[in-house]
């Protein structure tokens, strides 16, 4: 309940003109990873500014890339330990 509390606050803030206070709710956001991404996608769905549709848009590439490097690390992870085990 916490956790979705916090979400819905930092959501709210998602607009803050000053670009420092925007940096540590984007890295918060981020934190949570990409099981936020379909809540960002409806707050995208539901804002008319464009200064924060484009943050929104740049916080899900973030996530989706944060992703793909995970799953690519843990593939290389599994690939070396794959070798070593053959060696």
């Amino acid at each position: 309940m916490q956790k979705e509390a916090e979400i819905s606050a930092l959501f709210k803030l998602i607009d803050d003109p000053d670009e420092e206070v925007f940096n540590t709710i984007a890295d918060r956001l981020l934190h949570y990873g990409t099981p936020i991404i379909p809540d960002l996608e409806h707050l995208w769905e539901n804002t008319l500014d464009e200064a924060t549709l484009d943050r929104i848009e740049k916080m899900i590439y973030k996530l989706r890339l944060q992703d793909l490097k995970e799953a690519t690390a843990n593939k290389n992870d599994m690939i070396d330990s794959r070798e070593k085990k053959q060696l």
